[in-house]
């Protein structure tokens, strides 16, 4: 599964714990989430929280 996303993005916020329990329950498909900012920074800090 292929998911774009930003922190400022809502639809990606309304699917972000949805996308975490199906990675979590699903050995057989790889997960890849490309974060859109321009400053890595950014995603970074957004991660760890």
């Amino acid at each position: 599964m292929l998911t774009f996303w930003a922190d400022w993005c809502g639809p990606f916020q309304a699917q972000q714990a949805d996308i975490g329990r199906a990675s979590d329950g699903a050995s057989d498909i790889t997960f890849v989430a490309v974060a859109l900012h321009r400053q890595t920074d950014d995603a970074a800090r957004y991660v760890q929280t």
